[in-house]
């Protein structure tokens, strides 16, 4: 599968962000994961992918002082913000986790079992720590 560059980098800094997740595994899954420049480019999706999450974390952030502070803002709205800023913070975490597993070289492996994750388990879920049967 050939990728052109200008398309992926759109499609990668438009969509969601478990979507980029997606687009990163499957950009990565067409090469040789093996092979040292396909590693190198699923590294440099998943960096930005962990960049884009870092943005949109320090985004939130930003809201959230700012409700905090707004005497207008009522508590609900408040409490949504924070909720964002929890799942911002912990889909940068498994971002920055997926990295450094690339980087160990144990990207793709299950924490628990050391099997293979198999490919339609990272084609879903590309930061997944765990193959199917141990997360059962």
């Amino acid at each position: 599968m050939k990728i052109d560059l200008v398309t992926t980098t759109s499609s990668v800094a438009l969509a969601p962000p478990t979507e980029r997740l997606r687009i990163t595994y499957e950009m990565a899954t067409s090469q040789n994961v093996n092979d040292p420049d396909s590693t190198d480019a699923l590294r440099t999706h998943l960096v930005a992918a962990l960049v884009e999450a870092r943005r949109a974390l320090d985004h939130l952030e930003v809201d959230y002082h700012t409700a905090m502070t707004d005497e207008s803002v009522i508590q609900e709205d408040r409490d949504a913000i924070r909720l964002l800023v929890e799942q911002s913070r912990t889909h940068h975490a498994r971002a920055a986790d997926a990295v450094m597993r690339l980087d160990d070289g144990t990207y793709g492996q299950c924490e628990r079992c050391g099997e293979a994750i198999g490919s339609e388990r990272l084609e879903a879920i590309p930061d997944a720590t765990t193959c199917r049967a141990c997360s059962a």
